[in-house]
């Protein structure tokens, strides 16, 4: 078996293919990566992955992948003139040069593509949401035109492991104890919580279970129930058994904040996956990386 992965090296995938060598253990795996050191200093000793920098036409022709997973993508809330062209060359370009390079390759079998739930929950509620959404526009033709199997895997709020970028949680563990209070909006934003290895794990069961699915299918990959911030942070108190210092209203709302996202379970077209991590197991879990 033949897998190829962009984002290796990011947050989902550095969780990810670990788990694709223990499931899949004959398997080979082709990165495409943007910096190879970074992908030797995590996979130095790592048998059968090998890794090429952007999308290598010869490489990928050699490697002949069967499971395509597309996790890579420059990901911000920000806005303005400043993330227009790393948005367009990392959402846009880079997918679309993936998909024409293998669009006359035989033998895949199914193209994983990762959106992202900003692109449901307010109608593209940023430049980063509008840009993967453009990008699902090329995949649909490149689809229809090359008889490409796709599906779409849509994570929510995603949590654990080893965050590469400061996120939510990291920052509610500087609050714990601080002696200045961390400054936060006023925390009532509902959300829906997964646990890193639980969004891992869907793209295991993906590969498993790829005949099952019908190309353009979306998958949305949450909990199906919310919590507010506030109430994120009760959890961490109770678990922890420390305060969190942490100013709510400290910072204003900004006008894209998503105030309510909650995956659609309901619609989950196969019942191949279901996440296995509860938030209080997620939250112990997080804690315990900083023992």
């Amino acid at each position: 078996m033949n897998i190829l992965i962009t984002g290796a090296t990011g947050f989902i995938g550095t969780v990810l293919v670990p788990k694709l060598l223990s499931h899949f253990p004959k398997s080979r795996i082709l990165c495409i990566v943007q910096n190879t050191e970074k992908f030797r200093s995590i996979y130095n000793i790592v048998q059968n992955i090998e890794c090429c920098r952007g999308v290598d036409k010869a490489a990928i022709n050699r490697f002949n992948p069967e499971y395509i997973i597309h996790l890579a993508a420059y990901n911000t809330s920000d806005e303005g003139e400043q993330v227009i062209e790393p948005l367009i060359s990392s959402n846009i370009l880079f997918g679309v040069r993936l998909l024409e390079f293998i669009s006359h390759l035989n033998g895949i079998k199914l193209f994983i593509n990762t959106g992202s739930f900003s692109q449901y929950a307010q109608n593209d509620a940023y430049l980063y949401s509008a840009s993967k959404s453009a990008f699902d526009v090329f995949l649909r033709f490149y689809a229809n035109h090359h008889n490409l199997k796709y599906i779409t895997a849509v994570p929510y709020s995603v949590y654990g492991g080893k965050s590469t970028v400061k996120r939510l949680f990291d920052y509610i563990v500087d609050s714990m104890d601080a002696v200045e209070p961390v400054k936060m909006t006023p925390g009532l934003q509902e959300l829906d919580f997964i646990h890193v290895e639980d969004v891992a794990n869907f793209y295991i069961s993906a590969i498993e279970h790829a005949q099952k699915f019908t190309s353009g299918d979306i998958i949305h990959l949450g909990t199906g129930r919310t919590y507010t911030l506030r109430e994120v942070v009760e959890i961490f108190e109770r678990i922890s058994s420390k305060k969190c210092n942490i100013e709510w209203g400290g910072r204003p709302y900004r006008d894209t904040d998503i105030m309510y996202a909650c995956a659609p379970t309901h619609t989950a077209p196969y019942k191949i996956w279901s996440p296995q991590i509860t938030i209080a197991q997620g939250i112990k879990l997080f804690i315990s990386n900083f023992d």
